[in-house]
């Protein structure tokens, strides 16, 4: 009597075997006489469709000649070619929720607990926890209580040596170290007290020779220059003094954000007829950065000075300006 079937979920065909997924999970097989592919529960000689070992299947792989399914059972079952030992080599473990392989192997495993069990032939074996394996239980026998007798030792035993595993060694880390920065050996030191007035005190050096050019506004020739910079904390109106025996020279600059360069203020050479000291006043705005260059109207000549830094009577009193923290501007000035 011919067999009527239901509507197949999945149908292949493999090496001579063919397999029907039904929708209700039921597994039929047509074959060819094909003997050596008759393994493991697969029919062979069969004309018309029958179910076999598999029934309730769920999820199923199907191979280039063998199908796996897990079962209703949460084992696994396959069928088909044994070439690669796929089919007579199936994992007696439950706990299967999902099937996957390749053309020499299989792979079951648990999703929740994500424990994986391949078998087969592969050349990269998957990394894998051995899950819980259905026990066989043995009838209780009572043993035969044999009499002692002493192994007779024929040849030389020779030990099983086991080999020693390596420890991993991980990779010692060398943190980053971003260098410290050269300070800027023509800038002078800021008092520790921002109590207006204060004084500082330098002297010219021949290793910081002043980067711009002053053209008519000075003798011909390099000079030497010292510089501080500075940031107004609140709106004041100050007044800077530069003294010394030599003839002085001082610009005033302020810091153009947007184009990212010290504009000039300010320039003096001398206080008044006579008299060869500097001085610049000027209202200070609030948040803005400041530059004082020192230096003198005579060419390469070195010396002694004092800058004198006060705000203007009425002004207020500290707190009013501090040593300038944008380390990364650059030196350049703007004429």
């Amino acid at each position: 009597m011919r067999k009527l079937l239901g509507l197949a979920a999945a149908i292949a065909v493999i090496g001579g075997l063919a397999f029907a997924m039904l929708a209700d999970r039921q597994v039929l097989s047509f074959s060819e006489p094909l003997d050596t592919r008759t393994v493991n529960g697969a029919p062979a000689n069969q004309t018309q469709p029958q179910d076999f070992d598999g029934a309730g299947s769920q999820f199923y792989y199907f191979g280039p000649d063998f199908i796996c399914q897990v079962v209703a059972d949460t084992t696994v079952r396959c069928h088909g070619s044994d070439t690669n030992s796929v089919v007579s080599n199936v994992p007696n473990v439950v706990g299967f929720t999902h099937i996957d392989g390749g053309d020499t192997y299989a792979c079951a495993y648990h999703q929740p607990t994500t424990f994986t069990y391949c078998w087969g032939s592969f050349d990269l074996s998957p990394t894998t926890t051995q899950p819980t394996v259905a026990p066989t239980i043995e009838p209780t026998v009572a043993p035969t209580i044999e009499p002692t007798v002493e192994p007779t030792v024929v040849g030389t035993v020779v030990p099983t040596v086991e080999p020693t595993v390596e420890p991993t060694v991980e990779p010692t880390v060398v943190p980053t170290v971003e260098p410290t920065p050269e300070p800027n050996p023509c800038k002078l030191g800021w008092p520790t007290d921002d109590t207006l007035p204060f004084t500082i005190n330098g002297t010219w050096s021949a290793e910081c020779v002043y980067p711009l050019d002053l053209g008519n506004a000075v003798a011909d020739g390099d000079r030497y220059y010292r510089f501080i910079a500075f940031d107004a904390i609140v709106n004041v109106s100050l007044v800077a003094t530069l003294e010394s025996s030599e003839d002085t020279f001082m610009l005033l600059f302020e810091w153009d954000a947007d184009d990212e360069i010290w504009d000039l203020v300010d320039a003096n050479d001398d206080i008044e007829s006579g008299n060869t000291n500097s001085r610049i006043s000027w209202n200070a705005v609030a948040g803005k950065n400041y530059l004082l260059d020192m230096t003198t109207y005579e060419a390469t000549t070195l010396g002694d000075f004092t800058l004198t830094l006060n705000a203007v009577a009425g002004s207020g009193q500290n707190s009013l300006i501090q040593s300038n923290t944008q380390g990364a501007m650059p030196v350049e000035r703007q004429k």
